[in-house]
């Protein structure tokens, strides 16, 4: 039997994603505005942004999800980190923004 869902139900499903190096400001800004308006379940963003979209989607109920060294290794410069280098930064990311991963 498939379920029908409403758009509420289903918009609940999405989470609107930008993860291009290249992203400003103005562009999560814009991310978190739709997602605001459209109910998104979360945005799924650079850690760089974290702060930023927390404070914009502060009274919602969308959530703030992150990545860690993807894509590109956005997040990192140099050398390929090590395994025990991203749990590191997994582990500092959840306590310090309180966001997921």
């Amino acid at each position: 039997m498939v379920k029908t869902l409403t758009k509420e139900q289903l918009a609940k499903t999405i989470d609107q994603t930008l993860l291009n190096p290249l992203a400003t400001s103005k562009d999560i800004e814009q991310l978190c505005i739709n997602a605001k308006k459209n109910h998104f379940a979360a945005v799924c963003i650079n850690p760089t942004f974290i702060t930023q979209a927390k404070k914009i989607l502060a009274d919602t109920d969308v959530k703030v999800c992150s990545v860690v060294g993807y894509p590109l290794g956005a997040n990192k410069s140099g050398e390929e980190s090590p395994p025990d280098t991203c749990v590191f930064k997994i582990i500092l990311l959840m306590i310090s923004q309180k966001t997921n991963l």
